[in-house]
């Protein structure tokens, strides 16, 4: 599975969210996926998502393994601070924020 493909999973949308749930057991309801983002930062921009019973808007990111976020630097990234979501693989450590705040991961 590379990065490239499951970022075309999610822009388009390609998979069965009926039971979309973190790693933490949480319900996730994509209302938008977001704008594809390019250049540095995460992503996809405005993000609509329901995580549970809350609506989040901001950044969404992908990658194939959770422990990506750490091999690439995020976890002291501030442009990675308004990731509302964390889109991966194989989710294979817990990623947090700078400041140690979890956030969710919604693993294959």
């Amino acid at each position: 599975m590379t990065e490239d493909f499951i970022h075309y999973l999610w822009q388009f949308q390609q998979f069965d969210a009926t039971d979309l749930r973190t790693e933490t057991g949480d319900s996730v309801q994509v209302i938008s996926p977001g704008k594809a983002h390019q250049d540095a930062g995460p992503d996809f921009q405005q993000a609509r998502i329901r995580i549970s019973t809350l609506e989040w808007v901001g950044t969404v990111e992908i990658h194939t393994r959770s422990s990506d976020w750490f091999r690439h630097t995020h976890e002291t990234d501030a442009a990675y601070e308004n990731v509302i979501l964390h889109v991966v693989w194989v989710h294979d450590a817990p990623v947090y924020r700078t400041d140690g705040t979890d956030m969710g991961t919604v693993p294959k």
